[in-house]
């Protein structure tokens, strides 16, 4: 499964597919990506379920981390590479991930930008 969000040009033409994040959000079993405006605002990573976004990438590890202490089946959907959170292949996400993660309780936070 790719999402069209997540392809983009490279330089040369070819297309180049980013790296999309399960949701680090308890009770969203979205994606995150990385948004760069052709605006003058800033980039930064959201999830186009619960709207959540991160203007630092280290905001959005530390919630995975934080997401996986309390949910452990979670680190399945991630892999730490030279000291950075990656996501895993999704054929590597059990089958259940999603139900799963509906049965989390939801976010208590009610602010979208988290970090």
């Amino acid at each position: 499964m790719i999402n069209p969000s997540a392809v983009v040009a490279g330089k040369d033409g070819t297309v180049v597919s980013k790296p999309q994040y399960r949701c680090p959000v308890s009770a969203c079993d979205g994606f995150v990506d990385y948004i760069e405006s052709r605006k003058k605002e800033d980039p930064f990573w959201g999830c186009g379920e619960c709207g959540s976004i991160w203007y630092e990438k280290e905001n959005l590890f530390k919630e995975i981390e934080s997401i996986i202490k309390k949910f452990p089946y979670r680190k399945k959907c991630y892999r730490k590479s030279k000291g950075e959170w990656l996501p895993t292949a999704l054929d590597k996400i059990p089958d259940d991930y999603e139900e799963r993660v509906l049965d989390e309780p939801d976010d208590d936070s009610d602010e979208y930008v988290r970090g």
